[in-house]
């Protein structure tokens, strides 16, 4: 039709095959046909094609790699859930059995005693905390956790910080 016509035509993403030698060669194209001629007699059309299947490939990359990215989230938060979980059982037993012995219910406990299970408690406490922590951030990540602002007694933050923070040093 272009050299017939002797009007240049482009097309765009088409379906092709580039000839017998390219059959593999299956793909979307970006074509520019464009008749040569002299004095107003046509006598040939140069073609050029640019294969379009890059451009297409790097797009299902990119949403392939979107994709796996989101499952990758996904497979996070559900790790995160899991191992707060497995840690919080026993940490929970380690601070019911530290209250039982603070209580007296083993026996009688002196007043160091006392003071070594108060930061124990305090230590688990703080544990526990940190595991929740976790798992909230596992739960806004997942769109599934509200914020809950409040007001926060500073003195007793830095004396739980202190108490903690005592041993270690």
């Amino acid at each position: 039709a272009v050299f017939r016509s002797g009007e240049p035509f482009v097309g765009k993403e088409i379906p092709a095959k580039l000839g017998p030698a390219n059959e593999s060669r299956q793909g979307f194209y970006n074509f520019v046909f464009q008749p040569l001629s002299e004095e107003g007699a046509v006598y040939g059309v140069l073609v050029v094609a640019t294969e379009v299947t890059d451009l297409v490939s790097s797009r299902v990359r990119a949403e392939e790699s979107q994709r796996q990215a989101i499952a990758a989230s996904r497979a996070k938060s559900e790790f995160l859930a899991r191992m707060s979980h497995e840690l919080r059982t026993p940490l929970a037993a380690i601070i019911g059995y530290g209250e039982l012995l603070a209580d007296g219910i083993t026996g009688p406990v002196n007043e160091e005693q006392k003071r070594q299970l108060t930061r124990i408690r305090s230590s688990a406490n703080h544990l526990l905390s940190i595991i929740d922590e976790i798992l909230t951030l596992a739960r806004m990540e997942a769109g599934k956790e509200k914020v809950d602002l409040r007001d926060v007694n500073v003195a007793e933050l830095l004396e739980a910080v202190t108490t903690m923070a005592e041993p270690l040093v």
